[in-house]
C-alpha cells in the first residue's frame, strides 16, 4: 500500500481486559467482523493480530485462545495494573506500523476501517483516527468540538477507547501512555501530548462505532469505579496545571475531581450503566 502509513502484514489489536470476557468476546468479534478493505471484487478482512492483555481476571482470558488461534498473544497480570499499563503492555509488542486500541465496551459498526485508515494516509499529522460513537464518557462529550477541524469531515478530537492508531508514528513523536492514570484520562493526556509534538486525534465521520458506556468496569462496582475516576481526574489537573488552555478543553475532568458534583454524577453514572447494559439493548 502507497503513503505515509504501512500496513505491512497484519494490523496489531490491544485489548485490557477484567473480568468481562463475554463483553470482549463479543467486541472481539464484531471487530473481526467489521475490518475490511475493499478490494476488486468486494470487501476483504484486514489481517489482525490480537495482544490481549489480562488484568487477573478471575476467569483467565487464556481461553479464548481456542477461539483466536495463533493470532492471539495473551499476557496474564496477577494484579489488576489499570488500563494504561496494560495498553502499554501490550504496546510494547507490537510489530505493526497501525494498531487499533480495543476496550471492551467499545466496538465498531460495518465500513469503520477504510474511512479511518484513510484519514491516515491522507493527513501526515493525524496519528489517531477514531470513529465517531453513538454514546460517549461525559468528558469526551462535553469537549467534542473543542479543538479546530483539520479539514471537512475530519475534527481534531479528543481519544476515546477505541480508535486506530499509526503507533510507528506515536511512539516516535509522543510515547506511550503515562501509567500514573489508572482508568481514565490517559487517553485524553496522549491526545494533547499529540498536540503538543503538532500531531492530531481525528473523528472521522465517515466511521461509525458504538460505546457501551463504562460497561467494562462494572465488575469493580460503582464505589471503586467513581473513587478511581477522581483519582485519575485529580493527577489529570495536577499534570496540566501550568496549561489553561488545556483545562479549559477539559471541564469533564473538572466535575469529576470537584467532590460537590459527587451526587450528580453518581445519578449519571446509575443511569449510563442502566440503560447502556448489553443485557437490556
Amino acid at each position: 500500500t502507497s503513503g505515509a502509513v504501512s500496513m505491512t502484514d497484519h494490523v496489531s489489536v490491544v485489548v485490557p481486559v477484567f473480568n468481562c470476557l463475554p463483553l470482549a468476546q463479543d467486541a472481539i468479534a464484531k471487530l473481526k467482523a467489521y475490518t475490511q478493505m475493499e478490494g476488486e471484487r468486494g470487501p476483504v478482512d484486514v489481517p489482525l493480530r490480537f495482544i490481549l492483555v489480562d488484568n487477573a481476571s478471575d476467569e483467565p482470558a487464556e481461553r479464548l485462545k481456542g477461539w483466536l488461534g495463533e493470532s492471539l498473544t495473551v499476557i496474564r497480570n496477577e494484579t489488576n495494573r489499570g488500563v494504561y499499563q496494560a495498553l502499554n503492555q501490550a504496546l510494547a509488542l507490537v510489530e505493526s506500523d497501525l494498531v487499533i486500541i480495543q476496550c471492551t465496551d467499545h466496538y465498531p459498526l460495518p465500513r469503520w476501517f477504510q474511512p479511518c485508515w484513510a484519514a491516515l494516509q491522507q493527513f501526515p499529522e493525524v496519528g489517531w483516527a477514531s470513529p465517531t460513537w453513538q454514546e460517549g464518557p461525559y468528558h469526551l462529550r462535553q469537549a467534542w468540538n473543542a479543538l479546530q477541524p483539520v479539514t471537512y469531515g475530519i475534527r481534531s478530537e479528543l481519544g476515546s477507547s477505541f480508535g486506530l492508531l499509526h503507533w510507528k508514528l506515536l511512539k516516535e513523536k509522543v510515547g506511550f501512555f503515562d501509567e500514573q492514570f489508572t482508568m481514565v484520562y490517559g487517553d485524553t493526556d496522549l491526545v494533547e501530548r499529540m498536540n503538543d509534538a503538532g500531531l492530531r486525534c481525528a473523528v472521522v465521520d465517515g466511521a461509525k462505532s458504538h460505546h457501551l458506556g463504562n460497561q467494562s468496569r462494572r465488575g469493580l462496582g460503582l464505589d471503586q469505579d467513581l473513587a478511581f475516576e477522581r483519582e485519575d481526574a485529580l493527577r489529570f489537573l495536577a499534570k496540566w496545571k501550568d496549561r489553561p488552555d488545556v483545562l479549559a478543553r477539559h471541564p469533564g475532568v473538572q466535575a469529576y475531581a470537584d467532590p460537590s458534583q459527587e451526587g450528580r454524577i453518581r445519578a449519571y453514572r446509575e443511569e449510563l450503566w442502566r440503560t447502556q447494559d448489553p443485557g437490556v439493548m
